[in-house]
C-alpha cells in the first residue's frame, strides 16, 4: 500500500486583522423625540490574531487535526487622552478528531479554548460610565458527537461541556440603566440533536406530492452559575439568567405540484429565570406557524408568492425578555395571533 493512501496531510497558517470605530451618543427621550446630548464617545476597536492549523487524514476516514492562535485586542476612546483597555495576549489551543465508520456514520470529538473580550457596549454600558477593568471572558469546551446519514435520514447528535471564566454579567443600577461586571464563571452542560427524514423523496413526478420532510431540532441545557457572587448576595448553584432548560423545534415540509409548498412548524421553549436569584422564570410556551408558498413564472421573470399564520395556539408569552431588570419589568409582550402575506420579483 502506498504511503501517500495512507496518510494526507496539509498545514495552514496566517493572521488576521480588523478595526472598527464607534461613535456612542446618548441623548435625552422627549417623548419618542431626540433631545439634548447627554454624552458621546469615539471607541476605536482593535482585534488581530496569528493562527496556524495542521491537519492529517489517515486511510481517507481518520481526521486528526491539532491548531492555536494568539489574540491581541484593544478599545481606545479617542476623545478621552491616553485612556484604553489593553487585554493580555491570549493563546487559544484546540484539538480534534473524527472517524468515519463505514458510510453511514460519522464520531467526533474535540477540546477547544474560547476567548471573548468585552464589546463596546460592555465597556461603556448605558450608564455613560467606562468600565476599563473589566476582564475577557474564556473557557475550555469538550464536545463529543454523532453523524448518521442515509439515503433518507440523517441524524446529527452532539454533547458538550463548556467551562466559563470571568463570566461577564448584567447588572441593574437604581436608575434603571445597566452595566456590566465580571463574577465567577459558569458551568454549561448540554446535549443538541437534530433530525431530518425524507418521508417521500423529492421527485419530479406526476402525482400530487412531491416530497414529504419531517424534521426536529432538539436542544436541553444544564447552564448554572459557579462561585457567582453579587455584593452580599451568594448565586453559586443557580441556573444562568435568561438560559431556557429545552428548545424543541418540530416541523413538516410538504411539496406539491406547480410550484405548492406548505410548511408547518412547532417550537416549544421551556422555562427560563430572569434573575441572578432565580426567583421569577418565564413560563414555558408553545408556538405554532404555517406558511404556504407558491412560485410561478411570467414571462422571464419568476413571482414567488407565500402567506403564513404565526402564534396560531395565540400563546401568550415574551419575546426578548429583560433580564435583571430593575422594578420587576422582565417582560416584553409577543404579538398574538398574526398572519403575513408577501410577494416577490425576481427579474
Amino acid at each position: 500500500m502506498e504511503f501517500k493512501s495512507l496518510l494526507n496531510w496539509n498545514w495552514n497558517t496566517g493572521l488576521e486583522w480588523q478595526q472598527t470605530a464607534a461613535e456612542i451618543n446618548n441623548y435625552d427621550n422627549n417623548g419618542g423625540e431626540k433631545g439634548n446630548l447627554q454624552s458621546g464617545s469615539s471607541i476605536l476597536s482593535t482585534q488581530h490574531f496569528y493562527f496556524t492549523r495542521f491537519q492529517s487524514i489517515w486511510f481517507n476516514n481518520w481526521v486528526v487535526e491539532g491548531s492555536v492562535s494568539l489574540t491581541n485586542a484593544q478599545h481606545v476612546f479617542k476623545d478621552v487622552p491616553k485612556l484604553q483597555t489593553d487585554f493580555d495576549p491570549q493563546w487559544m489551543p484546540r484539538l480534534a478528531s473524527s472517524i468515519r465508520l463505514g458510510r453511514q456514520i460519522l464520531l467526533r470529538a474535540s477540546v477547544s479554548r474560547g476567548y471573548s473580550p468585552p464589546t463596546t457596549a460592555e465597556v461603556l454600558p448605558s450608564n455613560n460610565f467606562i468600565y476599563q477593568n473589566l476582564k475577557p471572558e474564556s473557557g475550555w469546551n469538550y464536545e463529543a458527537g454523532l453523524r448518521f446519514n442515509n439515503k433518507r435520514l440523517k441524524i446529527d447528535l452532539a454533547a458538550f461541556h463548556y467551562q466559563l471564566e470571568d463570566a461577564i454579567v448584567r447588572q441593574v443600577d437604581s436608575s434603571g440603566a445597566e452595566f456590566f461586571i465580571n463574577s465567577g464563571g459558569t458551568n454549561q452542560n448540554g446535549i443538541e440533536c437534530s433530525i431530518n427524514y425524507e418521508l417521500i423523496k423529492s421527485s419530479i413526478s406526476r402525482t400530487l406530492i412531491h416530497s414529504i420532510s419531517l424534521f426536529n431540532s432538539t436542544t436541553i441545557n444544564d447552564f448554572k452559575f459557579r462561585d457567582y457572587f453579587s455584593s452580599e448576595d451568594n448565586f453559586s448553584g443557580n441556573k444562568l439568567t435568561g438560559v431556557p432548560d429545552k428548545v424543541i423545534v418540530s416541523g413538516i415540509f410538504i411539496e406539491f405540484q406547480k410550484g405548492f409548498s406548505l410548511s408547518m412548524m412547532h417550537t416549544y421553549v421551556g422555562s427560563l429565570p430572569l434573575n441572578d436569584a432565580n426567583s421569577v422564570s418565564a413560563k414555558s410556551y408553545d408556538l405554532l406557524q404555517v406558511k404556504i408558498e407558491k412560485s410561478f413564472k411570467f414571462g422571464k421573470s419568476v413571482i414567488n408568492l407565500n402567506g403564513g399564520l404565526d402564534n396560531l395556539l395565540n400563546a401568550r408569552y415574551s419575546s426578548g425578555n429583560d433580564i435583571n431588570a430593575l422594578g420587576g419589568r422582565y417582560f416584553n409582550p409577543a404579538p398574538g395571533r398574526n398572519f403575513v402575506v408577501s410577494l416577490k420579483l425576481k427579474l
